[in-house]
């Protein structure tokens, strides 16, 4: 991770990625689900029918991820260049020329500041709730 780019995504971002992993979590879920439960025509039509009503909604989502098709074939993170620049910030690239100044420490420790403090903010309502259920 030393020499590694290190990135900042959006809240927004973050939160629709994790949705999207969820929501594609549970359609294969079913389909699973589903496929162990057929016994008879009828359950195959069912099956089918859902299989194809997630793979609508899955190429939905897949449009919306802006991924390139030649990613799909290839798989060259080169590829993913551009989509990078819509959904990253660079925070620090060990290439750069210019890294020590973009991250001097101030930046550095500001960073970590807002981490810090949006982690105590998550425990201390982790911690009411827990208090709230009677917890300990």
């Amino acid at each position: 991770m030393k020499n590694e780019k290190m990135y900042l995504i959006s809240e927004n971002t973050y939160h629709k990625h994790i949705d999207e992993e969820v929501q594609l979590y549970g359609m294969l879920h079913q389909l699973a689900f589903l496929a162990g439960k057929v016994k008879g025509r009828e359950d195959a039509e069912h099956l089918r029918d859902t299989a194809v009503r997630y793979g609508k909604i899955a190429d939905e989502m897949f449009a919306g991820w802006n991924i390139p098709g030649r990613y799909l074939v290839y798989g060259e993170k080169d590829d993913l260049e551009a989509l990078k620049e819509m959904e990253l910030e660079p925070i620090f690239d060990p290439e750069d020329d210019a890294a020590d100044e973009a991250l001097n420490p101030r930046d550095i420790l500001e960073i970590l500041y807002s981490i810090l403090v949006n982690m105590a903010e998550v425990l201390d309502d982790a911690l009411e709730e827990m208090d709230a259920l009677g917890g300990d």
